[in-house]
C-alpha cells in the first residue's frame, strides 16, 4: 500500500506508514497481482477492510485520536489501567432523540426501497445499537428489505455482541442463514470462501 510492502501467512495486513488520502493497493499471491486499486484513507482514522471476490471494503474506521487501540480492531478503555479490556463502544450510538427523529422518517417511508434510501442518507454518519438495527429492520414489510437494512446498518453497530438478536428479525431458516451471514462478517477472523477477512 503506497510505498509499504508486507507479507503475512495469517491473511491479515497491517500498515504503519500510510499517507492520508488516496494511495495504490496491490495485492499479490505468489508473486501475480491479483487486486490493484486507488483506495482512500481518512485522517485520523484506522480503517479495517476486507477482501473477498475481488473487492476490497472497509467494514470499520476507528478514531486515533483521544483513543486507546489494540493491535486490531477493538478500541481499548483509557481509563483502565491495564491492557485489554475491550470495549465496543468506541462510537456512541445515536442519541434516543436523533434516532427518534430518524426511525419517524424510515416509518413514514411508503416502501422498502425509500426506507432504503434514507438509511444510505441518515446512516452514512451514524453508529446503531443492536436495539436500534432490529427497531429500523421491523420497519420493513419483506424480508429481503430486512436483510438489506441489516446489511448496511450491521458494520456501524456499537455492541456486535449482541448481534445474534438479529437473526429473529426473519422467519424462514434460510433468511437467518443470510442474517448469520451479516453478522459474522463483522468479526474479523470469520473465514469466507475460504479467504480470511483482514
Amino acid at each position: 500500500m503506497g510505498d509499504e510492502t508486507i507479507s503475512s501467512t495469517s491473511g491479515r495486513f497491517r500498515f504503519f506508514d500510510v499517507r492520508y488520502n488516496r494511495v495504490t493497493l496491490v495485492i499479490e499471491t505468489d508473486r501475480q497481482t491479483i487486486y490493484r486499486s486507488d483506495v482512500f484513507i481518512k485522517p485520523g482514522m484506522r480503517s479495517i477492510a476486507i477482501f473477498n471476490r475481488n473487492k476490497v471494503e472497509v467494514i470499520k474506521e476507528l478514531p486515533l485520536q483521544n483513543t486507546y487501540l489494540n493491535n486490531w480492531d477493538k478500541c481499548l478503555d483509557g481509563n483502565t489501567s491495564g491492557p485489554g479490556n475491550l470495549t465496543s463502544n468506541f462510537i456512541p450510538s445515536m442519541s434516543q432523540e436523533a434516532f427518534s427523529r430518524f426511525i419517524r422518517s424510515v416509518k413514514s417511508a411508503p416502501f422498502d426501497k425509500d426506507k432504503l434510501s434514507i438509511i444510505d442518507v441518515g446512516a452514512s454518519n451514524a453508529a446503531f445499537n443492536v436495539d436500534q438495527v432490529m427497531n429500523i429492520v421491523n420497519q420493513f414489510s419483506f424480508t429481503d428489505g430486512k436483510i438489506a437494512a441489516a446489511k448496511k446498518l450491521y458494520p456501524s453497530v456499537t455492541d456486535p455482541e449482541n448481534g445474534f438478536q438479529l437473526m429473529d428479525a426473519v422467519t424462514f431458516s434460510s433468511d437467518k442463514e443470510k442474517m448469520k451471514k451479516i453478522i459474522l462478517r463483522g468479526n474479523y477472523t470469520y473465514q469466507q470462501n475460504g479467504q480470511r477477512v483482514f
